[in-house]
């Protein structure tokens, strides 16, 4: 086996039921609340250069900054690539929009339409 491998990651789901908010903490230090039967899944460590969670419902995030290794929030057809931010999403499956509200930071939005990929930043 090549030592570069990547090694396979538990991951950890996290739930909040309607009316609950719930926090979590992050491998790296980052924070989470959840919201309204919201749902989040994250590996228990972070490896290959890319810090990725995956979300259902909504969230408020205050994401530590790591220039080397980018946060993505993965919903739906929707990456959001964090840099060190503080932000509320909002991405529920019932809808068909997502929300985002930047309060301090950086972020890139990537979303797939039919007409293919496109990538908005603020």
């Amino acid at each position: 086996m090549r030592n570069d491998m990547r090694q396979i990651a538990s991951w950890t789901e996290v739930t909040a039921d309607y009316g609950e908010i719930r926090e979590v903490v992050l491998p790296d230090g980052s924070h989470i609340w959840l919201h309204n039967d919201t749902r989040v899944v994250y590996p228990d460590t972070f490896t290959g250069g890319r810090r990725q969670v995956f979300v259902s419902g909504e969230i408020y995030a205050e994401i530590e900054s790591d220039s080397h290794c980018p946060f993505v929030v993965s919903a739906d057809n929707v990456n959001v690539i964090v840099k060190g931010t503080t932000f509320n999403m909002r991405s529920y499956p019932e809808t068909d929009n997502v929300e985002l509200t930047l309060i301090e930071g950086d972020v890139d939005l990537e979303y797939t339409t039919s007409w293919g990929k496109a990538r908005l930043w603020w």
